[in-house]
């Protein structure tokens, strides 16, 4: 299963069809998340995730980012991911 682009994303992850299809949808944002985590610089973070969040919220957000953005879809999933979770979960403004 590939999400090149959020049109793929959608296409399996807005009505996953079975149990694995979900975690798959899931795990792959956990992914993209764990990467940007990785390697984001402190002094510059891309977002500022809320260490209650669960991962399938992470995953809620990212759909519903796709949803209410569909002139986006055509873009690289990845993308797309930091983008929702930038939004969702912004960090403070520095003083």
């Amino acid at each position: 299963m590939t999400f090149d682009t959020g049109n793929d994303f959608l296409e399996a992850c807005e009505h996953p069809k079975d149990e694995p299809t979900n975690f798959a949808c899931t795990y792959y944002v956990l992914g993209v998340a764990d990467g940007i985590d990785l390697t984001q610089r402190p002094e510059k973070p891309v977002y500022c995730l809320d260490p209650h969040a669960t991962m399938a919220q992470e995953r809620n957000i990212t759909i519903r980012f796709m949803q209410t953005h569909p002139e986006r879809t055509h873009i690289a999933t990845a993308a797309l991911i930091s983008d929702a979770l930038r939004d969702a979960f912004p960090c403070p403004a520095a003083k």
